[in-house]
């Protein structure tokens, strides 16, 4: 291959890239004020994947900074639950880092692992140290894999290293690439 066709290639690569859709993501997990030294590492690394998918083209958002921005804006918002459902429900994609100690968090699967269109989107990433077998939570691990979500585990070094960010970015690239595909549903007879 000559070096112009390499560049028309590399062209179509990147114009490729920049046609799929940019989706809208929530990053759910444990928050700034938890005490527990591996939840705050958790909740950094949240903002750190918001801001790599935000820098990525995409619209990713923390709800808990949502719904203080929705607050301050005037908009009534009779709790954070239902808030955080409104949110899922515009949403491309949910992203649940779940960690142990954080109440929130499991408040947040109980909610949201037993409805089906919430299932659909969640990417449920689960710490190496949780509870698998506790019948509770197997079985929301269950539903979400059930319903096509997708559930993961990582290991508490992933946290602070850059694999579940790497991760994250991939699973994300192979939503929008699925989305891409939308249009031409229609000819397979789903609209």
């Amino acid at each position: 291959m000559n070096k112009n066709e390499i560049d028309a290639i590399k062209s179509m690569i990147e114009k490729y890239v920049e046609s799929r859709p940019k989706l809208t993501i929530l990053i759910m997990g444990p928050g700034k004020d938890n005490k527990d030294d591996y939840a705050q590492k958790c909740y950094k690394k949240r903002c750190q994947i918001k801001d790599f998918l935000t820098k990525n083209g995409h619209r990713a958002s923390l709800p808990e900074t949502r719904y203080e921005e929705a607050k301050r804006n005037g908009v009534e918002v009779l709790n954070i639950t239902e808030f955080e459902r409104y949110l899922i429900d515009q949403s491309n994609q949910v992203i649940i880092l779940y960690v142990p100690n954080c109440p929130g968090v499991d408040h947040e699967v109980s909610v949201f692992s037993i409805s089906p269109e919430c299932v659909r989107k969640l990417y449920f990433l689960y710490g190496s140290d949780c509870r698998y077998t506790q019948t509770f939570f197997k079985d929301k691990i269950d539903f979400i894999e059930g319903g096509n979500g997708k559930v993961e585990q990582f290991c508490k070094n992933e946290v602070e290293e850059c694999s579940l960010l790497t991760r994250v970015g991939q699973r994300i690239e192979q939503v929008a690439r699925f989305h891409s595909m939308s249009p031409y549903k229609k000819y397979e007879g789903v609209e």
